[in-house]
């Protein structure tokens, strides 16, 4: 973990996560981590995504963990949101389709053909008589 002392815009880095701690208490300790997201359009148009790492950081540190979301960052009627613990604020989580590649999934269901019992009726591969509700010859 690096860390660039430069008072109150510290930056700590840990591989992809870096958070911008602003504020400290009289000790010296961080009371905010901060993650910048930003975009270069209206929020509406992206999301803010957070790695695991970052994720991890937001769950470990709760309510001193800030998001901060930054819309239309490259213009002047940039917009900044600040939330607050959005890890434990959250009420659901969402999964895309991307989820497809470590799901596990059902085989598709193939229906077999059914066959003729001799009787001049059908029945499906496997079933027994009682399977079907029917009693058995006997």
């Amino acid at each position: 973990m690096a860390i660039n002392k430069g008072g109150q815009n510290s930056v700590i880095t840990d591989g992809q996560f870096s958070v911008v701690t602003p504020t400290r208490d009289s000790d010296g300790r961080v009371v905010r981590y901060i993650e910048v997201k930003s975009m270069s359009g209206p929020w509406t148009d992206t999301y803010a995504v957070l790695s695991r790492p970052q994720f991890e950081a937001a769950r470990k540190f709760g309510e001193a963990f800030w998001l901060y979301v930054v819309e239309r960052a490259q213009t002047d009627d940039f917009r900044i949101h600040r939330i607050q613990n959005p890890i434990g604020r959250a009420n659901h989580f969402m999964f895309d389709d991307g989820w497809r590649v470590t799901a596990e999934s059902d085989e598709p269901m193939v229906e077999e053909p059914e066959e003729e019992n001799g009787k001049g009726d059908f029945k499906q591969p496997g079933l027994s008589e009682m399977d079907r509700g029917t009693p058995a010859a006997g």
